[in-house]
């Protein structure tokens, strides 16, 4: 995304990242989300720096992310809703959770 063009841009580059990943389920493609953005290839290297290095990005772009695509090694199962952590889901309004 373009940081001098748009505000939004982690947003809207999200958006599309999942928007992708969404497709390849679709299409029975494995997808991996690998962050970039606030990582550290190195001490010294930003790995946003190195990819736009990398691929050749011009400044003032900025990598959000990598997404590798691949076949799946193997299907897995839905999450069983009866398991999800329902505790943290707030429905109409925020409620503090205690104890």
């Amino acid at each position: 995304g373009n940081p001098l063009e748009s505000d939004a841009w982690i947003e809207d580059a999200s958006i599309a990242a999942i928007n992708m990943q969404l497709q390849a389920e679709e299409l029975g493609i494995g997808s991996c989300w690998v962050q970039v953005r606030n990582r550290y290839y190195s001490d010294k290297v930003s790995s946003g720096d190195y990819i736009n290095e990398l691929l050749q990005i011009p400044m003032p772009i900025e990598v959000l992310c990598v997404i590798a695509f691949g076949k799946k090694e193997k299907e897995k199962a839905p999450a069983d809703p009866d398991n999800l952590h329902w505790e943290k889901v707030h429905i109409e309004f925020f409620k503090t959770i205690t104890g």
